[in-house]
């Protein structure tokens, strides 16, 4: 009853029901800082060209049993909304980025409505390549 194994077990047991304990804690949390926090109140969200497609194959992919249909769902959708309540995170610690000019994170402020664009491709000869422009 006290061998190595079942002592080894035993705190086993123990680290992975703490470690547990803290994620649901900190899950919890999270959640409750989101909700009285506002997050949940977008007041400018639409939701437009709304598109469900249901259709019936027999595949052998995604748990379908071999010669039996199986439905597949599809739902597409275009969401236009403002989600800089979200992000929420201390932007002092923002701050200290490792490269503070890359991205739409400088020097601790949050852009929402920027995209990040990559640099074009140069082939060998030093040139852009026509993949690169389109």
């Amino acid at each position: 009853m006290f061998s190595l194994t079942s002592r080894a077990q035993a705190i086993s047991n123990k680290t992975l029901l703490a470690v547990s304990a803290i994620s649901v804690a900190v899950a919890v949390l999270s959640l409750l800082q989101l909700y009285f926090g506002g997050a949940w109140n977008i007041g400018s969200t639409r939701i437009n060209n709304v598109k469900a497609v249901a259709l019936l194959k027999n595949l052998r992919a995604f748990g379908a049993e071999p010669g039996t249909a199986k439905e597949n769902a599809k739902l597409q959708f275009d969401l236009a909304a403002d989600l800089s309540p979200l992000f929420n995170w201390n932007t002092k610690q923002l701050e200290w980025n490792v490269q503070p000019w890359v991205g739409p994170l400088v020097f601790g402020e949050t852009d929402t409505e920027s995209a990040f664009k990559f640099s074009a491709i140069k082939n060998s000869a030093g040139k852009k390549s026509k993949k690169a422009r389109n």
